[in-house]
């Protein structure tokens, strides 16, 4: 009896740890210019979904509907299964993993797991700013 209890604990605190990071965007480990696509002028949300991904279609109406609704924005998804390159360079180990990509081609985020609308929106603020971009000095 108590090796299940064990086990349920286990699992429990397991899923409340992914549940508790799905989503939240990161800062990446580099930021040098990346090979993704750059669509946007200011950002391109960069999903990257497997086939078999049950959330991947709502995260990706989501993206989109965010991109729409702010200039200089868009979303691109791309499909693990056409890329394995980028599954492996950019260190993707969950679908979907959304990369932030600025003008640049810089990647300035990351997150896994279902994002929202409200957790892209953050992501993005600092890049609308164009004193937070500092991109005239050189």
């Amino acid at each position: 009896m108590i090796p299940l209890i064990t086990a349920l604990l286990l699992a429990t605190l397991v899923g409340l740890a992914l549940r508790r990071r799905d989503g939240r965007f990161t800062a990446p480990t580099a930021s040098s210019p990346t090979d993704l696509p750059v669509v946007g002028s200011v950002a391109t949300l960069v999903q990257i979904s497997a086939e078999a991904c049950a959330v991947c279609p709502r995260v990706a109406r989501t993206l989109t509907e965010v991109a729409d609704a702010t200039p200089g924005v868009a979303h691109v998804e791309l499909r693990a299964e056409d890329h394995p390159e980028l599954l492996t360079r950019h260190d993707v180990r969950r679908s979907p993993t959304v990369l932030v990509v600025d003008g640049l081609g810089q990647v300035r985020g990351r997150a896994s797991g279902a994002v929202t609308a409200a957790q892209a929106r953050t992501v993005l603020a600092p890049l609308l700013d164009p004193e937070a971009l500092d991109v005239h000095a050189a």
